[in-house]
């Protein structure tokens, strides 16, 4: 059997497994577990929310209080700040309305706000890399870019 047959023949034969076969068996346990997930969703979408709120909080606090601004682009920070939660990752404040979005969608279960969620976070990509950060190699030059 040629390696190209023999390729094909596995590749079927895995997925038939892992997107037929193996979903199937699980799909067994919404009976036993129906009840328990709604509290575990509803728990993660807590936890998800609370995540949220900090880590977007702390971006605003930070760039209030180091960078000496608000995090509105028409009152910006006067200073790079590179503390708390910048020490850590880029856009801590997007990174926050994410979790807080995603938590939404957890909490009510609802798949409408998930598409809203992954929207959410191709729109915030979009102005982060094409706005927001030529606009901050702009105003801080060398120090940003670093």
């Amino acid at each position: 059997m040629s390696p190209a047959v023999r390729t094909t023949l596995y590749v079927i034969v895995f997925l038939a497994i892992v997107l037929g076969y193996l979903p199937w068996q699980v799909l067994r346990l919404d009976a036993v577990l129906g009840d328990y997930i709604g509290t575990l969703l509803q728990s993660g979408a807590v936890l998800l929310f609370l995540t949220g709120v900090l880590v977007l909080f702390s971006g605003a606090y930070y760039l209030v209080v180091r960078g000496e601004g608000t995090p509105l682009p028409f009152d910006p920070p006067q200073r790079m700040v590179v503390a708390g939660p910048y020490a850590y990752i880029q856009h801590p404040m997007a990174l926050g309305l994410l979790l807080i979005a995603f938590a939404e969608a957890l909490w009510l279960a609802s798949p409408s706000l998930v598409i809203y969620a992954l929207l959410l976070t191709v729109l915030l990509n979009v102005y982060i890399l094409y706005i927001e950060e030529p606009g901050l190699a702009r105003r801080f030059g060398e120090d940003y870019r670093t």
